[in-house]
């Protein structure tokens, strides 16, 4: 970390800053290593994923593996928000190199082909005769193929729930991931009283209560509040494709959250729905409760990729040629080369079609 330090140092040219800049960069990335040091629970989740890959190895080829910043030393946290955890839920199925199909535009998203090599799926996961459905991965736990421990396993592990701690309540409850699924655990004031019937959590992106709640935080005059308030709420039933309204309700965000500088200023609230189970209505009550500390974990099902892309060939000869080899260096680019490759149901970012959009990662 030290020699990274230095080189960050070096690089935005600290010989040039007054000692006010100086102290408060060096205050920044101080704040920085604090918040991404690691903590005993990052060696509890590696662990659990040794178990359940151990487990499962007696039945196949299935696995679990922790990746993503907390295996790099990357994730942050604060005093409020653990962070994510970003587990890899691997198929025993591989998917060979030359069954994908890349768009020119987009070569990292791909479609995958069952007939040209042959895949053995089931006829509800082909789509026009020739094309794998990214419903094996999004709803794996259903489908089963290629899967057939873990989709079992997870939801038992993801099981939405409430349990007692010493001095707080701890809540479970999942949510949809961009692909994947996520469990959020918020750690609750132990007077909270609800209970844990069909919970989960709605508008997790809920910006507009956001914005109000940041309003009514805020130490603007109380017509002021009422004023923007007001203009949130028009603003949320706009047409959602109207561009003219998005950039505006941004515009507002920005201006808003300029307002609430400190982390305390902005209190920390899920609304978390339940289904009323004393009616046969099917209505649902909204409960916003404070939290006092959260994490998160995302599941995320994956193909393993079977051979090397011609791509990553071009690129390591492009990067070995360039002139200035400062990043990524030799070992770096060599590390890249011979990483793993997966496969995860993801849209397309342009022209996205739902059904075989699939994207390549590391």
């Amino acid at each position: 970390m030290e020699e990274s330090y230095q080189l960050s140092m070096q690089s935005l040219c600290v010989d040039k800053m007054s000692d006010e800049q100086r102290t408060k960069l060096e205050s920044y990335i101080k704040t920085l290593e604090d918040q991404s040091k690691p903590v005993p629970n990052d060696d509890r989740q590696e662990r659990y994923c040794k178990y359940i890959t151990t487990f499962a190895s007696h039945f196949g080829n299935e696995r679990v593996i922790l990746t993503g910043s907390t295996i790099k030393g990357l994730r942050l946290r604060s005093h409020k928000d653990e962070g994510d955890f970003d587990y890899l839920i691997i198929s025993g199925i591989t998917i060979p190199e030359d069954a994908l199909e890349q768009r020119e535009d987009l070569p990292c998203f791909v479609h995958i082909r069952t007939d040209e090599p042959k895949t053995y799926f089931s006829e509800s996961l082909i789509v026009d005769g020739k094309y794998l459905h990214s419903k094996v991965l999004k709803e794996f736990e259903d489908t089963k193929e290629g899967f057939p421990i873990t989709s079992g396993l997870k939801p038992i592990l993801t099981a939405p729930k409430i349990s007692k701690g010493r001095h707080s309540k701890y809540l479970e409850v999942n949510l949809k991931a961009k692909p994947g699924t996520s469990q959020v655990h918020y750690f609750i004031k132990k007077s909270e009283a609800f209970n844990s019937e069909n919970l989960s959590v709605i508008d997790e992106e809920d910006d507009a209560g956001y914005f109000q709640s940041a309003v009514q935080s805020s130490p603007l005059s109380t017509n002021m509040q009422d004023l923007l308030c007001n203009l949130v709420r028009m603003l949320e039933k706009a047409p959602p494709m109207d561009n003219n309204y998005s950039l505006l309700f941004q515009s507002i965000g920005s201006m808003i959250k300029s307002l609430t500088s400190s982390e305390s200023s902005m209190p920390s609230a899920k609304r978390i729905c339940r289904r009323e189970s004393n009616t046969g209505s099917g209505s649902e009550k909204v409960h916003h409760i404070q939290y006092l500390y959260k994490r998160s974990k995302d599941f995320i099902a994956a193909f393993t990729l079977q051979g090397k892309l011609p791509c990553l060939d071009k690129w390591k000869q492009r990067m070995e040629n360039r002139k200035n080899l400062h990043w990524p260096k030799p070992d770096t680019i060599d590390e890249i080369y011979n990483a793993e490759m997966y496969l995860v149901a993801k849209l397309a970012i342009v022209d996205p079609n739902p059904s075989i959009d699939f994207c390549l990662g590391f």
